[in-house]
């Protein structure tokens, strides 16, 4: 506020406090914004990690599920560069999981 501020009439003066209060309520403003989006980053780090632990799990039943397929039914003959290939997928896919977290 200027000196002269002693000076002001009624009007004045309250156009200041008007003012002053408007530059007030603009920082809470911001702040309040700042707090609101440092909230949804939080919320969107927790929905990242839940999903990655329901895509790991999804693995895993997928996983299971396959093996329990495998021993209920005979084995077919199959040649060792077939088994190669399936261990090759296997891991690739429990690779991609984990590097992806």
């Amino acid at each position: 506020m200027p000196r002269n501020s002693l000076k002001l009439n009624p009007q004045q003066s309250h156009k200041q406090l008007l003012i002053a209060e408007s530059e007030l309520n603009r920082h809470l403003l911001i702040q309040e914004c700042q707090e609101a989006v440092a909230g949804i980053r939080g919320l969107t780090e927790d929905v990242k990690r839940v999903g990655t632990l329901v895509s790991s799990l999804a693995l895993l039943i997928e996983g299971f599920s396959t093996l329990r397929k495998k021993e209920s039914q005979p084995a077919p003959k199959r040649g060792w560069i077939s088994s190669i290939v399936e261990g090759a997928r296997l891991g690739t896919s429990l690779w991609a999981a984990f590097r992806r977290k």
